[in-house]
């Protein structure tokens, strides 16, 4: 059985410094959309950076073993630390098939490079679930 997905890292502004590491068979887009609609989340979840990989559960649960003493909380999957920081090690040694990468994780991967005069390039549609389960449908 395929082990297809994504490994995401989601921040909130309400959290500012801490962020959700996690896996999802479907768009991490998608995946933010549902966690946002809770009725105690103060502000929506926003991905910050995900990667496509053929074994991501277990990715995962390797990144959250590298990242443990930065863990909020033994049964949750937030992370305290420096965005650069959780997404080096979510992209581990890049046996990703692909990535992608927010304007926040620009900003931390190069810090002042960013501005209003050199706008980010950035195709919401790429990234929409609809787009991503096609492509998922037809690796199937």
């Amino acid at each position: 059985m395929s082990d297809w997905g994504f490994v995401y890292i989601l921040g909130n502004h309400a959290m500012p410094g801490i962020y959700k590491v996690g896996t999802t068979k479907f768009s991490p887009r998608r995946r933010a959309e549902e966690l946002s609609r809770g009725t105690g989340v103060p502000h929506e979840y926003e991905v910050f950076y995900y990667a496509e990989l053929a074994n991501a559960s277990a990715w995962e649960k390797a990144v959250h073993l590298q990242l443990a003493d930065r863990r909020v909380s033994e049964q949750r999957e937030f992370f305290k630390g420096p965005l650069i920081d959780i997404i080096k090690a979510v992209e581990g040694d890049g046996e990703h098939c692909s990535d992608w990468d927010s304007d926040e994780a620009k900003e931390a991967r190069w810090p002042g490079r960013m501005s209003q005069r050199n706008p980010l390039w950035f195709e919401p549609h790429l990234h929409s679930p609809g787009y991503l389960e096609r492509l998922r449908r037809d690796r199937a």
